[in-house]
């Protein structure tokens, strides 16, 4: 169990979609799937797992995560 694994569930859930799509790496709709996986999940693999697909690896999705906790937008990194 990840140390920040409530904190993240957290923020993500009090996000609004906006701000979910404003994280560096979030494209073409993937803030609906974070936002749906976030609030239908209670544990960080659950979240993971919700939103993995094809698409979108494991580690992209860890990275967003982390962008989100630590509340890094897509313009902080421009």
């Amino acid at each position: 169990m990840s140390v920040f694994e409530k904190e993240i569930i957290y923020t993500l859930r009090k996000l609004t979609l906006q701000e979910i799509a404003s994280l560096p790496d979030v494209s073409e709709g993937l803030e609906n799937k974070i936002k749906a996986a976030a609030n239908n999940c209670n544990t960080l693999e659950e979240l993971i797992n919700g939103i993995k697909s094809k698409r979108y690896t494991q580690t992209r999705i860890q990275r967003i995560l982390l962008y989100a906790l630590l509340n890094i937008t897509e313009k902080d990194i421009n």
